[in-house]
């Protein structure tokens, strides 16, 4: 199989197992409404202009977006690269020189 071992596999964390525990829980009871109404909430703030709201339900639908960065030179023109060195050691050195 390519990719690493940890490939298509979802990050938990002990809040998330907890909630869908509670989730499942509610749903063997019957009760189908708690997420809906959940979502129903947040969209109503979302709405309403609570920014976190609306940036929890973008990032929930597209994905949160890239970070961008940029680098610049001195006084924001361009970065200017006048030498490059490649240099390969021998981690088991130690000293990384």
């Amino acid at each position: 199989m390519a990719g690493n071992a940890n490939s298509g596999r979802r990050k938990t964390t002990f809040i998330t197992d907890a909630l869908l525990l509670e989730v499942k829980a509610r749903e063997n009871d019957g009760d189908k409404r708690g997420l809906r109404k959940m979502a129903v909430t947040i969209m109503d703030l979302a709405e309403g202009g609570e920014r976190w709201a609306a940036e929890y339900i973008r990032d929930t639908l597209d994905g949160k977006p890239a970070q961008r960065m940029e680098v610049t030179g001195e006084d924001g023109g361009p970065l200017e690269v006048s030498q490059i060195i490649r240099k390969v050691v021998d981690p088991r050195d130690g000293t990384g020189n």
